[in-house]
């Protein structure tokens, strides 16, 4: 065999690494791998560095822990101690960021604070740390230095301490965890045990005696007490402790010495919600005020609570208290939540006699709340009647019954008791807002609140009650879930909790006695209601009986204004035509918290009248939203240096939905957020229909009546001038009759031609004086087309020439048609005569006659005018708007065109006008054709 050869010092560095990890993997608790470790770290590098120091990293203290190493010179015991980590040292920042750290001078490094010292000492210059990291958790830290100054670990020094620090850490990884697991408590068994206790024993004090005894063994701490809370005077006393009561912090016997329930609301709102409690020196889980007031008033340093609820109702809550700052894990927290809750589930039991007793009494006190309410006794001593059992039953100092006024959003008392020696709540409550309503309204159990001062809800009845001295309150709605119709209020002049019992006898009360308020409103309401339609009736039987605008104005407003029971009602009045509006509003309405304006309106530029004008129906409208424009003729007064607030309800009057145009627009205002009710709204619309109506009928009636008082007298003078002239045409001729004849028998025959051709004229003259004095007698008589068109002509010949028009009738043949021949005649001659005045000068006007059928002939006269449409339309179609609006047929060509019609009608023909294609109006008029046979 050949000589063995030496190992070089790599060899010798990897049989090393080998033997260190093996060691390393047999150790079996965390002090035989520090050992193993610090013996290779000396082994291997104490020859070239003279520092070697191992610390393990302290998550919860956030420090390093000296396990051990070697120094140059002097004790090692400097690298056992604890060096804490604060931010921005060097040691941190190796920790945190889990990467090495080299220093070639330590003793210039001010980052490393306490080694900066020691390296100063022990003349330590090129230092290296390491960190001890597995799976990217950080467990500790390994530092070489020397006394050479730049000097670190060569590649393959650092690869085997990679290798050694990584197994290190892996070790210590798995036995902190296996620490960590032998560590954490398991609720299960202590609750199952306790349970056990729990079930044997009878009496409430033993139970609590028995859980905080478990408690105290699971969880530890310096002490774990019981507290019970006391609701009429709102405070917790500590009823069990597991040290000597002598000694306790607080004396049970004693109120005073209890912790009260306005020293710690946070705290007692959490315990409400059924919310753990955890204090220490860094966390607390309520305010941070509160909690140092705890931990002073219980003298701890850390504390766990956990409150004890049963059906929602608060009995206390247990406690462990920490001597020593603390935090308390998990299963600790479980464990003392599932005691509370069993404690919850026992305590009843102990009261359970009371409780029966108590619900019997209750029962009864419903029996004779539910007698009285279906007596035949007055709604109101009913009421009585039940406030008195209710107060007596909760020991209250007021109560209050409250009906809702939907339609002012009021709160009005109904009833209410008082102490003697304490004022009465005289006046209405304000609407709530509309986050308080609905929680009122909406509210399936009763509200409860404390302690008004620490409370928030209903903001607008907080300040009026607790004026009147009430301090908490239990308060419910009379109709559950449904529409908001009462409320009931108790009120004591204490801060106080109640009892679930408590609250929901004051519930079933409350709806007992929804029952007779909701049937003594639906009486009140039917009474309103006859009241309303009795008012309104008779104010449209008067309305119909006025003759003159301005006192139908007046009454109608007056009569508007009662029924909707507002203080104002206002018409803005015109008629079609008028560009501005009067504001009407009587002496008697004039209510000084509105500022009206009673100059004219333009109706076109301001705001209000066209927005209502363009919705039909009511509209309603808050008052402090009116445009900037309507505001200078409509406004509130100021109240103080902000305007009042009120709503307005308005409509347009209309009496035809679809033919009439608004004359008018009628409005009533309330001060605050008033709505008006149904039957109000319904009384308003009829009133204001029934007054445009009545507005509309007395103008109408006026027009008509000037009207026919202006044709009458017309057609009188028409009358009497023709018969005048009549007479004395008919005494001239007479007279030349008598006269003897001339010599000269050309002149005379000549004469007494021209006399008979007078008297012939004058002879339908005589007809129409003597059988058409004031209504139109009709002929049916057979007549040539051609002759009647051709004495129309020559009646039109005039205007022909005059206008130097060129006319041309097309015919075909001349057949008979019925009627009255001068009917016809004057028919034709209008319609004939107004073509040719419309026409052009020098323009053209035909005729043409065309038979339709058997028993038709059409005339059609065509021209190159320009006609209205809405006067063609109302030809054609009839008169079919608004009487009171201006139109065509108002002038004098419209109202000719249309007699002319009516008159063919009654004569059995048809007049209409139609507009060409090639911008020509045609007038056409249809003939009956004579029986050939007559």
């Amino acid at each position: 065999m050949g000589p063995v050869k030496e190992p070089n010092i790599a060899e010798q560095l990897l049989v090393s690494l080998g033997h260190v990890l093996q060691t390393l993997r047999e150790a079996d608790d965390t002090q035989a791998l520090i050992d193993t470790t610090l013996a290779y770290l000396k082994n291997q590098f104490a020859e070239h560095y003279g520092l070697i120091w191992l610390g393990l990293y302290d998550r919860l203290d956030h420090r390093l822990v000296g396990k051990g190493g070697i120094l140059p010179k002097g004790s090692t015991e400097t690298l056992k101690q604890r060096f804490n980590l604060t931010s921005g040292d060097l040691l941190e920042q190796v920790v945190m960021q889990q990467r090495p750290v080299a220093v070639a001078d330590m003793r210039q490094e001010s980052r490393a604070r306490n080694w900066q010292q020691i390296a100063d000492r022990q003349g330590i210059q090129g230092t290296m740390i390491f960190p001890l990291t597995h799976r990217g958790l950080c467990l500790g830290v390994i530092m070489l230095g020397c006394k050479t100054w730049g000097t670190f670990p060569n590649t393959q020094e650092k690869a085997a301490l990679v290798m050694v620090m990584g197994e290190v850490a892996a070790i210590l990884e798995r036995v902190e965890t296996d620490w960590q697991k032998q560590q954490i408590k398991r609720p299960d068994q202590p609750l199952l045990r306790l349970t056990d206790r729990l079930r044997s024993l009878t009496h409430l004090g033993q139970r609590l005696e028995a859980a905080i005894e478990e408690s105290h063994k699971f969880i530890g701490g310096s002490r774990t007490s019981v507290y019970w809370y006391e609701p009429k005077q709102r405070y917790f006393w500590r009823r069990v402790s597991n040290q000597n009561r002598n000694a306790s912090l607080l004396d049970s016997q004693s109120a005073n010495s209890g912790i009260t329930v306005q020293e710690v609301t946070p705290f007692y709102q959490s315990l409400l919600n059924d919310q753990l409690v955890t204090i220490n020196r860094e966390y607390s889980s309520v305010r941070s005020d509160i909690g140092q007031r705890l931990l002073n008033l219980l003298r701890a340093k850390s504390l766990m609570i956990a409150p004890i609820l049963y059906q929602r109702e608060l009995m206390g809550f247990i406690s462990v208290e920490g001597s020593e700052n603390r935090n308390w894990q998990v299963e600790e927290q479980q464990y003392l939540k599932a005691t509370a809750q069993l404690l919850a589930l026992a305590a009843p039991l102990e009261e359970m006699e009371t409780v029966m007793q108590q619900s019997q009494l209750d029962n009864g006190l419903i029996t004779d709340i539910s007698q009285s309410l279906y007596s035949k006794t007055d709604w109101r001593q009913t009421v009585t009647r039940t406030a008195e059992l209710l107060s007596k039953r909760l020991k209250s100092d007021r109560l209050i019954v409250i009906l809702h006024n939907p339609e002012t959003d009021q709160y009005d008392i109904c009833y209410q008791t008082h102490p003697r020696n304490r004022r009465p709540l005289n006046k209405q409550l304000p609407p709530l807002s509309q986050l308080d309503h609905q929680l009122v309204e909406r509210q399936s159990e009763t509200l409860t609140i404390e302690n008004w001062e620490d409370d928030l809800r209903l903001t607008t009845w907080r300040p009026i009650l607790m004026e009147l001295g009430i301090k908490s309150s239990m308060i419910c709605s009379t109709s559950p879930g449904q529409a908001l119709e009462g409320v009931l209020v108790i009120g004591n002049e204490t801060c106080r909790s109640w009892t679930n019992a408590e609250a929901n006898l004051f519930q079933i009360a409350s709806q007992q006695l929804g029952l007779i308020l909701h049937q003594w409103q639906l009486q009140r309401q039917q009474q309103q209601s006859q009241s309303l339609q009795t008012n309104l009736q008779q104010a449209v039987e008067r309305m119909q009986g006025f003759n003159r605008t301005d006192e139908l104005e007046w009454f109608a407003l007056n009569s508007l204004s009662k029924v909707t029971e507002s203080p104002l009602a206002l018409l803005l009045a015109w008629f079609p035509g008028d560009t501005t509006a009067q504001v009407i509003r009587p002496n008697d309405l004039m209510d000084k918290r509105f500022n009206i304006q009673t100059e004219p309106i333009e109706i076109e530029s301001d705001p209000l009248i066209q927005e209502i004008l363009a919705q039909p129906g009511l509209n309603h409208r808050e008052i402090d939203q009116l445009p900037s424009r309507t505001r200078e003729w409509f406004q509130l007064k100021l109240k103080g240096n902000q305007p009042e607030a009120g709503r307005i309800m308005a409509m347009a009057l209309h009496s035809h939905s679809n033919m009439a145009s608004p004359i008018g627009i009628v409005l009533v205002a309330d001060i605050g957020n008033r709505h008006w009710s149904d039957r109000h709204q319904l009384a308003f619309e009829t009133l204001s229909h029934q007054l445009a109506w009545c507005r509309r009928s007395i103008r109408l009636g006026r027009r008509f009546h000037e009207q026919h008082n202006q044709l009458a007298q017309l057609s009188w003078y028409k009358q009497r001038h023709i018969e005048a002239a009549s007479q004395s045409l008919s005494s001239g001729i007479q007279r030349l009759l008598d006269m003897k004849p001339s010599q000269d028998r050309l002149a005379i025959t000549r004469q007494q031609q021209i006399l008979r051709q007078m008297q012939d004229a004058l002879a339908p003259l005589e007809q129409m004086l003597e059988g058409e004095f004031w209504e139109f007698q009709f002929k049916s008589d057979p007549m040539p087309l051609i002759g009647l068109l051709r004495r129309t002509l020559d009646r039109v010949d005039r205007v022909v020439k005059a206008r130097q028009l060129w006319m041309q009738v097309h015919h075909d043949g001349n057949p008979l048609v019925l009627g009255d021949a001068k009917k016809l005649e004057f028919i034709l001659y209008e319609i004939l005569c107004g073509a040719c005045q419309r026409s052009a000068i020098s323009s053209r006007v035909d005729i043409w006659c065309r038979q339709v059928d058997s028993s038709w002939i059409e005339v059609a006269i065509t021209d190159s005018s320009d006609l209205d449409n809405q006067l063609i339309e109302a030809i054609n179609h009839g008169h079919s708007w608004d009487n009171l609006n201006p139109s065509p047929m108002d002038q004098r060509e419209g109202r000719h065109l249309m007699i002319c019609k009516m008159l063919a009608q009654s004569m059995g023909a048809d007049f209409s006008i139609f507009p060409l294609e090639d911008q020509r109006i045609m007038s056409r008029i249809i003939l009956p054709i004579a029986d050939s046979s007559r």
